[in-house]
Order: C-alpha cells, then structure tokens, then sequence
C-alpha cells in the first residue's frame, strides 16, 4: 500500500468518526432520553390542558409552559444531570397548573369537580405506587443484596407513604403534583442505579453509543499507528532514492570518463589521419614526378613492344606528348584536352557500366593506345553537395562534399567493358 493511500484511508477515518460525534452530538443513550422525556412533558402538557377545560387563565397557563418547552427542547445540554433538573422544574411547573376552585367565576365547585378533584388525587396516588413498586420490584431482581438501594427504597416507601396521608387531607394540587414528581424521579432514580449495577460494564458496548465510542478509541489509536508506519516507509523510499542518486552520480562520472577517454583516442587516431595523408600526398607527388620524368624520356624514343618501361602502362604508352596532369581543377584539366579525345557518360544502374550519354554528368577521356582505358571526370563544378552522393561517390573518394569548384588528386580509372566501361580504380577528389 502506498504511503499516499495510507494517509488518505486515516484521514477519511478520522473524518468518518468526527462526523458521527458532531451528528450524535451526545451519546445515544441520552439522545433516547431526551426524546422519551419530550414526550412524557408533551403528554403532561395535554392533561394539564384538559383539566383546564374552560379556565382562560389556566389555559393561559399552558401555552407559556408551551413555548419554555419549545425552548427546552432547542437547547443544548452539557450532562444528563442538567437536564433532568430542567426536566423536573418544567413537570413540576406543568403538574402545577389546575384550574381555579370557583371555575374562575367566583362559583363554588359543583360535586362533579369534586369527583375530579378527588380522582386526580387518586391518581397522583395510584402513579406514586407504580413508580415506587416498579422500583422495589427491579431492585429485587437484580441487586438483592444491595444495601444502599435497600436504604433508598426503605426511605423511598417512607415518602410514598407520607404522600399518601397528604393527598387525603390537603387541596393544593401544585403541592401534591410537586411531591409525587419528586417520588417518582427518585424511584426512576433507583431503579437506574439498580440496572447499572447489575449490568457488566463490557455490555455498553453492545449499544450504540458504546460502538459509536469504540470505534472513535479504535480510531485514535489507530491514526498514530498509521503516521508511524507512513513515517518508516517514506524513510525507507528516501534512503532507496538516495542509494539510487548515488549509483546514478556514480554511473555519470563512470560516463564522463569514457568520453574523455573516447576524445583522445579520437584525437589520436586524426593526428594520425592527417599524418597518414600528408605522407600520402608526398608519395603521389613523389610518383607524379617519376611518371613526368618517365615521359619526357620516352620523347625522344620510339617505343616498341621490347622496349617497354616497368613504370609504363599500356594507356601511357601512346603519349608522346606531354599531356595536362593532376592534381588539378577538372575545369583547367578538360580545357587543355582536345575535343575528340573527350566523351560525356552517365551511369547504368542496371549493368553498373558508364555508357554514352550527351550531357551526362561524367567526362570521358580515354588512352591512345586503343585498348580502351581511360579516366573519367566528375563536372567541373557541384551546385550542391548531394550532387557527389547522387553521381559520384561510386567513383571518388571525398572527405568533404558540398558545392565548389572540383579538384582532383587523383582521377579515377575505367576499362572498356562491351558497350560501356566498367570501374577499375577509384580516385580521390576535393572541394574548392
């Protein structure tokens, strides 16, 4: 996995969890109190506006206690405590309200309001008990043995009692809805306790809330695991980018010294080049002069089939004259050759021959001997220097082609071949 995904995953993690908190905004469980209370007071709220029946001033009553409860419920609590405090002063303030005894109109109650009257405390009464017992009955089942809920029951039963005898005698119904609320919050309050004892603290997990917290723990431990592992791996590519980078400086230097090693030996081998043909062109000097001095000997003598010269080739042995000779422009060589010794040729892609071509692009100036030896001469001047690579680089050698005036070193030999002439020795040329 890479380090990129990684902290990606943690990241949506971490949101993940911060979003279930900001929604649940408090733990489930007290989420369901909230809402199981909202609708205890919104019961209480429609009894206590039946019993007003048709007393303004009662009803009036209510639809104050109407809008705090609306307020009770947009507000945000820091603790159960808190708002079960708040709870108990809003039933306490709902329970308080009763009609007036005179209807509002200065009449006495008539003997149904009486019966009302006396229902109400019986059922004040009756809802204390169930409370109560509910309480006894849970503390029972489990937490037998707890000693501190058996004193609070004890006391709890000592109030319901006393309640009793209160209801039975008294009239104020603020005061007794205020005494049974307190008795029944407080049987809630032990029958709670009892629940908790009893239930192993592991089962939490088990609701909602538990897991919505586990997995935030969970979470919590698992980012600082992630930055370290995420931390280790990029550790790791760094050194392996850093080993590389070495290995590459290494390889560059390794580079670096071959190609200076590769410049010299080149350097080298031109030197010896230049070398090499400077030597060269001394010899074909050397040999140029012999073969001049040869012929102007062979002026004065009639040569004969016996009277060859070693140095003689069967195309110089009809030059009685003294001919042009290289080196030399192929425009000064061609001027001082006669016309008809002279023949334009191209090549014959098909046979590889020089045949007869007018306007072709060689120069054909053959032997007088009649065995039909000679040389051929590229044109005078190249316009461009694909013009040697298109023509003539099967029949001269050249360091430099490009466009100039054409110097020949050394010209190139041919041989009569059937109806063309066939290459016998190539030459050398130069660009001027």
């Amino acid at each position: 996995m890479s380090i990129k995904r990684i902290i990606a995953i943690a990241s949506f993690s971490f949101c993940l969890g911060f979003h279930l908190v900001a929604v649940a905004g408090q733990p489930t469980d007290f989420q369901q109190l909230k809402i199981s209370s909202f609708k205890e007071i919104d019961a209480a709220l429609i009894k206590a506006r039946s019993r007003c029946a048709n007393d303004q001033a009662c009803l009036d009553d209510v639809g104050n206690l109407d809008s705090s409860f609306a307020a009770f419920k947009g507000r945000t609590f820091k603790s159960t405590a808190e708002f079960n405090s708040e709870k108990k002063k809003l039933m306490a303030a709902v329970a308080a309200i009763n009609p007036t005894p005179n209807n509002g109109n200065g009449n006495p109650l008539n003997p149904t309001e009486s019966q009302n009257q006396q229902q109400r405390k019986s059922d004040l009464v009756n809802e204390v008990k169930v409370s109560v017992n509910d309480a006894k009955e849970t503390v029972k089942a489990v937490a037998p043995e707890e000693q501190k809920l058996k004193e609070r029951l004890k006391n709890l039963e000592r109030k319901e009692a006393g309640f009793e005898s209160s209801a039975k005698n008294s009239e104020d119904f603020t005061k007794l809805t205020a005494d049974a609320n307190l008795i029944k919050d407080e049987a809630v309050g032990i029958k709670a306790d009892a629940l908790a004892g009893a239930s192993p603290w592991w089962s939490s997990l088990f609701t909602l809330g538990g897991l919505i917290w586990l997995v935030l723990i969970l979470l919590g431990l698992s980012l600082p695991a992630l930055v370290i592992v995420s931390f280790i791996k990029l550790q790791r590519r760094v050194t392996e980018l850093e080993l590389h980078a070495n290995g590459l400086r290494k390889l560059h230097e390794h580079l670096k010294k071959i190609l200076g090693e590769v410049k010299t030996y080149s350097e080298n081998v031109g030197s010896q080049l230049t070398t090499a043909r400077e030597q060269m062109g001394n010899e074909i000097d050397e040999l140029r002069q012999l073969y001049h001095g040869k012929l102007r000997n062979a002026r004065n003598i009639q040569p004969t089939p016996d009277s060859r010269d070693v140095f003689s080739s069967p195309a110089q042995d009809s030059f009685v004259e003294v001919k042009p000779s290289f080196p030399a422009l192929v425009s000064d060589y061609l001027s001082k050759t006669p016309i008809n010794k002279k023949k334009e040729l191209e090549s014959d892609f098909r046979t590889n021959l020089l045949i007869p071509a007018p306007g072709g692009p060689f120069t054909l100036v053959e032997d007088d001997d009649g065995r039909g030896m000679g040389i051929v001469l590229p044109k005078p001047r190249l316009q461009k220097g694909t013009e040697f690579s298109s023509y003539y680089k099967s029949f001269y050698y050249c360091d430099s082609p490009s466009a100039g005036e054409v110097y020949i070193t050394e010209p190139a030999i041919v041989n009569k071949s059937g109806a063309g002439w066939q290459l016998y020795k190539m030459g050398i040329l130069e660009i001027r």
